[in-house]
């Protein structure tokens, strides 16, 4: 009996999954929904468990714990972002839910955001220095960092990096949660009114 007899039909989606988050638009996301319960109990014998969301069009792999301290068995390693990417991640997550809220803009199925208006809303949480060219570069680079994380997907480059449209994925409703939204906002107030 060769290996590839032993391939599970599932193995090029949890290959896919383990190496990053997966929406509705690539190749494997049928293979996913097709064999999700199959998926769920393979990646569970390593600690993993596969998240779903069919109906807002992605899937990713989150590890579970397995003490009551919360420690898991340390197979995907968390990233730490840093202060300014948080706060574009946090702006997203505010834009995605108001976008969500709003019920003329629901009927788009895509929830889009130009650069400029983004850019726009963080330099409100950036300190700007005395080299405005370097402040403004440096939230290009922070925004493109949301883009290299999958939260944001360029529909739109246009002539000029000013006038690139993007799409910001569902996904980020997963990794960014209501209560972390508003416990980065309460934190976020604290930080002002201390300066």
């Amino acid at each position: 009996m060769h290996l590839r007899d032993k391939l599970q039909p599932f193995a090029k989606a949890v290959t896919q999954l383990l190496r990053t988050d997966v929406d509705q638009n690539h190749k494997v996301w049928s293979q996913i929904l097709q064999y999700q319960v199959e998926i769920q109990e393979y990646v569970n014998q390593i600690g993993l468990e596969l998240i779903v969301h069919a109906e807002d069009g992605y899937a990713y792999l989150r590890q579970f714990e397995v003490d009551d301290d919360g420690a898991t068995i340390g197979l995907v390693h968390k990233r730490q972002l840093s202060y300014e990417v948080s706060i574009i991640l946090i702006l997203l997550r505010e834009m995605y839910e108001t976008y969500e809220m709003n019920p003329t803009e629901v009927q788009s199925a895509i929830c889009r955001i130009q650069h400029v208006e983004l850019k726009d809303q963080a330099e409100l949480f950036f300190k700007e220095g005395y080299n405005r060219v370097k402040f403004l570069r440096d939230i290009d680079k922070h925004i493109n960092k949301a883009v290299d994380l999958g939260f944001l997907k360029s529909t739109e480059q246009g002539e000029s990096p000013q006038e690139r449209v993007y799409e910001i994925k569902p996904i980020i409703k997963a990794k960014i949660n209501i209560d972390q939204l508003s416990e980065f906002k309460q934190k976020l107030e604290a930080h002002v009114e201390s300066v």
